[in-house]
């Protein structure tokens, strides 16, 4: 009797603490909530020393912006720009060597087909034409055999050489001051909360249901008459669009230059699987990526309402990425690889078989 006098106890002991327990089953939103703050925080000290660099330094508005953008390219954007276009260079160095791994894949495929049988006793239409699908099946199989294969090689010549596709990276992590500049200059213009504010703790619940407020106190009236130009007023929208338009502009010199006419013709579902880049290069995946990417440019455009100030600061940025890649392609050209198509001979095992670290 008192062990089972005991073990009730403890169940009971249970059951009178498990209703304490349940209400930590919701930390994951309390998680998420803190995260957003630590965002809100960084926005807030970011818009803090916007505002010190220009009351400190004495220089106008239209100029802070543009040199904030400046110390973020120095300290930031170009050197991850510098490492991605090093990498990106190995990388075409190491393309023969993937040239050969390819032909070597189609070589051992062919060494794998066996042909359709053909029944001489029905000669018939029927039979021909299953004979024909049977046969495109095959090929259509062994190319993609071929590609998956090409890709693993690949892969694994990229990390032999330290040429990881990862190691780029860094470029495209660039997006993240340019996210918090923007929703500071956002804050400093006083303009109407996003969904990032919001959840971000910059905004609370006023008053009247559904109203926001502003609660940051960030909002600098220096910036009324801190432009230049046509755009004095740096928290009004740009009324002639000249700023937006501008962006738009670089954008799509920024991303579409870099494909060819049979490149985009591709991505747009117009070409041939045999033009450019992507066939045996790039997965399902980034293909779909590229794509998406084409309609970049447009975004100024359907976000010209923002204030002056975001535009005149996304500006500074393109502009300074133009820069980049000209130097780049000065400092860093594309040279021509080492393993040239006359040394690569297939089943030379020196080109075929990659060292191991």
């Amino acid at each position: 009797m008192p062990l089972a006098h005991r073990s009730a106890s403890r169940i009971v002991s249970l059951a009178r603490t498990r209703p304490h327990l349940l209400p930590s089953l919701s930390t994951p939103s309390t998680q998420r909530h803190i995260h957003l703050e630590g965002f809100g925080d960084l926005v807030t000290s970011t818009a803090n020393a916007i505002s010190s660099i220009h009351s400190n330094v004495g220089i106008p508005w239209w100029a802070t912006i543009p040199l904030v953008g400046v110390a973020i390219n120095v300290v930031w954007r170009y050197p991850a720009m510098r490492y991605a276009r090093y990498v990106q260079n190995k990388q075409v160095e190491l393309e023969p060597l993937v040239t050969a791994w390819r032909y070597r894949h189609g070589k051992n495929s062919m060494l794998f087909y066996k042909p359709p049988e053909i029944d001489p006793e029905e000669p018939g239409r029927g039979h021909w034409k299953d004979i024909e699908e049977r046969s495109k099946w095959i090929r259509t199989r062994d190319t993609a055999r071929i590609m998956r294969l090409t890709r693993k090689s690949r892969r694994r010549i990229h990390k032999t050489f330290g040429a990881q596709g990862w190691k780029k990276l860094p470029t495209f992590l660039s997006a993240v001051p340019l996210i918090v500049v923007s929703e500071a200059l956002r804050r400093l213009c006083g303009a109407p909360i996003t969904w990032i504010s919001h959840w971000s703790g910059l905004a609370s619940t006023g008053a009247q249901p559904g109203a926001l407020l502003d609660t940051s106190g960030l909002f600098d009236q220096t910036l009324e008459q801190g432009g230049c130009l046509w755009f004095v007023d740096l928290t009004a929208m740009d009324s002639y669009h000249i700023l937006p338009a501008i962006c738009s502009a670089m954008l799509a010199k920024s991303v579409w230059g870099r494909f060819s006419r049979a490149q985009i013709m591709e991505l747009l579902g117009r070409g041939h699987k045999e033009d450019g880049m992507f066939t045996g290069h790039f997965s399902p995946m980034n293909r779909g990526f590229m794509r998406a990417s084409l309609v970049i440019p447009m975004f100024p455009l359907l976000a010209a309402d923002l204030p002056s100030a975001i535009f005149l600061y996304w500006v500074t940025s393109l502009s300074l990425n133009v820069v980049n890649d000209n130097l780049l392609r000065k400092s860093l050209p594309a040279r021509p690889s080492k393993l040239t198509d006359s040394r690569i001979r297939i089943g030379d095992p020196v080109f075929l078989k990659c060292p191991k670290k």
